[in-house]
């Protein structure tokens, strides 16, 4: 029967409360490609999506099936979808990716007897459970679990638990979704990654686990994933990481583990991914001591390293030796009181570096030494109040320098003579006065934040050379006088703070 759509390539069902999916309800659209079904299915647990035999046409690219309170899809659909590059499961309740149906077993239960050592079946008709004996020469655990549909000559498709698929003689199984590129399992109730979890998506490039309940990692989670370039395991409540977890991801890119509970990272974690180019680490509970020395070592690639959010006491003078291409380095919010001399001389290409929301007291002469591209330097919220004179002097390209929150008394010589600054973060300090500070070099500086300070009077020639600025913030000082005309040379002047609470 005609329907008038039979050209429709993609379609979108939403916020309509589905509970299910009938048998060959999208029979006349040969040409759909793209399906995306989200319910958003009331709080009601007992409700959920149900997607019969036969419901999803075959020549389907995309598929999109979040928010339907589905816990699990289907098996005897995964191995119908040859073309499927791009699946999303997110928002559901999944809690097993046993339930996914990414690989089928194929069972003639009438073989002859030649066989029955490969593959022996026998049937609990009470338990509904199919055991699968004589294969332990293929492999050493094997548990399957199914309604059976009928118990002779049929083609049965089992979802595995603990399976090593990898030692499954290849006449036993089939592995489905083959053309997937991308899978998306945020936001369900994933409890673990036991072995051989995805090995059979071997060309899966973009795996997303955010925000399950993932607790217990198997180091061979990821075996079979030699495609895979992202992988995003934020949100969950990982604790450790075997050494060979990502061992074989060797096309890895960006590697998310942040808002998990991981205490420690060995040595050689990290040594295979040496195209990676992003990894998230904050909000843990690293405390990177000398052990962690070699953790980021091959990491030759990488652009954007983010440690923030951790308990990081102090950073060892190796930990950054390999990282001559990363350009962002987040630190913040750690216990550092302490940084090593010439930590950063190999990191030529940082652009730039938060160290804000530590407890940072001093700094040497030579702790940013090599820095020669940073832009922009976060020192907010430490307990500095000092900077050596020369701290910045490989670093004339800087652009923005925050100083907040920290104990100076007056503004910082190091900063003077970076002639290309054009912000500048004094606020939350004990600065006094301006009188004997020369600001003749900040040629280009926009925004000068001075509020909260203990300034008192700014005389005519304070603010002189800074011409260019745009920005002023003295609020929330104890200021009695501004001699008249202190202002006059600031010709772009647009906005001037003085108010106090």
């Amino acid at each position: 029967m005609k329907t008038g759509l039979e050209s429709l390539t993609s379609l979108s069902i939403q916020h309509c409360n589905l509970t299910s999916i009938p048998s060959k309800s999208f029979a006349s659209l040969d040409q759909l490609k793209q399906l995306k079904i989200n319910s958003f299915i009331d709080g009601n647990e007992s409700r959920f999506l149900e997607i019969r035999e036969d419901a999803i046409p075959e020549n389907l690219e995309l598929i999109d099936l979040s928010f339907n309170n589905m816990k699990s899809f289907p098996p005897t659909i995964s191995c119908d979808l040859p073309h499927l590059n791009l699946l999303i499961l997110s928002n559901n309740r999944i809690d097993s990716v046993d339930k996914l149906g990414f690989f089928k077993i194929d069972l003639n239960l009438n073989e002859n007897k030649e066989n029955e050592d490969k593959r022996d079946i026998n049937l609990h008709e009470n338990q509904n459970i199919v055991e699968i004996e004589g294969l332990n020469k293929y492999n050493k655990s094997f548990e399957t679990e199914t309604k059976l549909t009928e118990k002779s000559n049929a083609t049965e498709i089992l979802s595995a638990k603990a399976v090593r698929l990898n030692n499954i003689n290849s006449n036993i199984y089939t592995p489905c979704f083959r053309s997937l590129r991308s899978l998306s399992l945020n936001e369900n109730d994933i409890k673990e990654l036991p072995s051989g979890s995805f090995n059979t998506l071997s060309q899966l490039e973009y795996l997303y686990l955010a925000k399950n309940d993932v607790r217990n990692l198997s180091s061979q989670a990821f075996f079979g994933l030699f495609n895979l370039q992202v992988l995003d395991l934020s949100g969950n409540l990982i604790t450790f990481i075997g050494r060979d977890t990502f061992s074989k991801c060797h096309l890895l890119e960006k590697l998310y583990l942040n808002n998990n509970s991981i205490s420690m990272l060995s040595n050689d974690i990290f040594d295979r991914l040496s195209e990676l180019q992003i990894l998230d680490l904050s909000f843990n509970n690293l405390t990177m001591d000398d052990s962690h020395e070699e953790t980021f070592s091959g990491l030759r690639r990488l652009v954007i390293l983010n440690l923030s959010h951790n308990k990081i006491p102090t950073l060892f003078s190796s930990v950054f030796k390999d990282l001559t291409s990363l350009q962002k380095l987040d630190i913040s919010y750690n216990d550092l009181a302490f940084i090593e001399e010439n930590i950063f001389t190999r990191m030529y290409n940082l652009y730039e570096l938060d160290l804000s929301n530590n407890k940072i007291e001093s700094l040497s002469s030579t702790s940013f030494a090599g820095l020669v591209g940073l832009n922009i330097l976060n020192l907010s919220r430490n307990s500095l109040t000092n900077l050596h004179s020369n701290i910045l002097h490989q670093s004339s390209n800087l652009k923005q320098i925050l100083l907040s929150n920290n104990n100076f008394e007056e503004l910082p010589s190091a900063v003077q003579n970076l002639s290309f600054l054009n912000y500048l973060d004094m606020s939350q300090n004990k600065i006094l006065t301006l009188e004997f500070y020369d600001f003749k070099r900040l040629s280009n500086l926009h925004i000068f934040n001075l509020s909260s300070n203990l300034l008192k009077n700014i005389s005519k020639s304070t603010f002189n050379s800074l011409q260019s600025l745009m920005v002023l913030d003295l609020s929330d000082n104890n200021i009695e006088s501004i001699k008249e005309g202190s202002l006059d040379s600031i010709k772009d002047l647009k906005v001037l703070k003085l108010f106090s609470k």
